[in-house]
């Protein structure tokens, strides 16, 4: 009787030990998908502030727009700048500097009420929107799928 339990034994442990290796495969594929998401191609920056009539205008056109366009799942992060006091200023300055956009933050000069559209590598910027850009235009701007 031992003579057959040894061999069967010996298998349980590999075969514990090979589901063991699997399953840890496993949880260290699924935990670095999601922690290592892709870095956006471009970043949309909306300046604005609590005070800014033309920001309240543009706020909801650009809701629309990034429902119209199906964007999050494309590779634009949306970031806003709240320049409403010195307080969020220099938050949205630390924020900006920590993605690289610390120039065009600076160039901006305090602004508000629109928002840039820069190629995240270079900082280009790509594209400005205002209040006075229709849904359908900022819609088409924030694509990137093309």
């Amino acid at each position: 009787m031992s003579f057959v339990i040894k061999p069967m034994l010996a298998h349980s442990s590999i075969l514990k030990f090979l589901v063991f290796s699997v399953l840890v495969a496993l949880m260290s594929f699924s935990y670095a998908e999601m922690t290592n998401p892709s870095k956006p191609r471009f970043v949309a920056v909306f300046f604005e502030a609590d005070w800014c009539s033309s920001c309240k205008a543009l706020a909801p056109k650009l809701s629309q727009a990034r429902e119209q366009a199906q964007v999050d799942d494309q590779d634009i992060l949306f970031i806003s700048l709240d320049l409403t006091n010195e307080h969020s200023s220099h938050q949205a300055g630390l924020l900006a500097a920590s993605l690289g956009l610390q120039a065009l933050y600076e160039n901006n000069n305090g602004k508000t009420g629109y928002i840039a559209i820069v190629e995240a590598s270079s900082g280009m910027l790509i594209s400005k929107l205002t209040k006075n850009n229709s849904v359908a235009e900022i819609t088409t701007a924030i694509d990137i799928s093309g």
